[in-house]
């Protein structure tokens, strides 16, 4: 465009034509598993479409990666060898609803509650059972708030690519305080139905 004197003005343009493919390469050799897991979630919640993990140790713990791997909604394995292993995300994020994922996050956490209450009057065996069974929600609903702020991250990236454009910062802001927040509720929930199980046993 050109300005009042005539001067040829270039803009750079905020808004993102299209959705660009990410690849992270990363050496997991000298981590521990739990820094192992936290790298691949954080590179997994940026939005990186395709997650290379080389590991010199990957004959001894590639089970321990790869559940890692599988654990991640629309993360599948592609490729294995004896130092690498490589995830590609097959899902498409755009059709993925927000609202949907809080949804299911909620009703999950309102049966782990409901489960937890119940342990009260359980004896020690459907104690343990019950907390098994609440250990495993609660994964779910760890897995649903990473894919959950794996889609608000696309949204701040692709504001004008993704399908709920009306969506503002603010309200992306505060699903993801939605999302954090139900997401420590569960861990609550597990920890205290552990606790009566430890309580019953004394």
């Amino acid at each position: 465009e050109r300005g009042s004197n005539n001067d040829l003005i270039f803009k750079v343009s905020n808004n993102p034509t299209k959705i660009t493919k990410k690849k992270i390469i990363m050496n997991s050799t000298k981590m521990s598993l739990s820094n192992v897991k936290r790298r691949i979630v954080s590179h997994y919640i940026k939005g990186y479409n395709v997650i290379v993990v080389i590991d010199e140790n990957m004959t001894t713990r590639s089970k321990e990666i790869k559940d890692i791997l599988h654990n991640l909604i629309g993360l599948e394995i592609l490729e294995q060898t004896q130092k690498r292993v490589v995830a590609k995300d097959l899902t498409d994020i755009n059709a993925i609803s927000i609202e949907g994922i809080i949804k299911r996050i909620d009703i999950i956490i309102r049966s782990m509650m409901e489960d937890s209450m119940n342990c009260l009057s359980y004896n020690q065996k459907e104690i343990e059972k019950t907390t098994k069974s609440i250990d495993d929600r609660d994964n779910d609903v760890n897995r649903l708030a990473f894919i959950g702020h794996r889609v608000l991250r696309f949204y701040m990236d692709y504001p004008y690519l993704s399908n709920d454009k009306n969506k503002s910062n603010k309200e992306v802001f505060s699903d993801a305080i939605v999302i954090d927040n139900l997401e420590k509720l569960g861990d609550t929930i597990k920890r205290r139905t552990r606790l009566f199980c430890k309580i019953n046993k004394e």
